[in-house]
């Protein structure tokens, strides 16, 4: 649900509105072990060798591309929250490639 505030004659008045999304459901990426990271010269990403999955960790964030859709999420393991797009990092001239 999707909580409407409006100002009427100086009062608050809470309006629920029927409008529902279905959110992308939080991915589990898989791995084979205990996620191993690894460098990718020249930048401050590293990315999860021994994943199926397009994992990288930038800083204390980790970040999963899962059907061309970007999560983010202070963990490996989750929980992943859907962001808009691509880290900032990977848009600056980086030689990092996702594919």
């Amino acid at each position: 649900m999707v909580l409407l505030m409006v100002t009427i004659y100086g009062g608050w008045l809470f309006r629920e509105l029927g409008v529902r999304w279905r959110a992308a459901e939080s991915p589990a990426p898989d791995f084979d072990g205990p996620p191993v990271l690894v460098p990718v010269d020249g930048t401050g990403v590293k990315y999860v060798a021994n994943s199926s999955s397009v994992l990288l960790c930038i800083g204390r964030e980790y970040y999963l591309l899962r059907n061309g859709i970007w999560f983010q999420s202070p963990s490996p393991d989750g929980p992943y929250s859907r962001i808009d797009g691509p880290p900032s990092e990977l848009m600056d001239n980086s030689p990092v490639s996702v594919r």
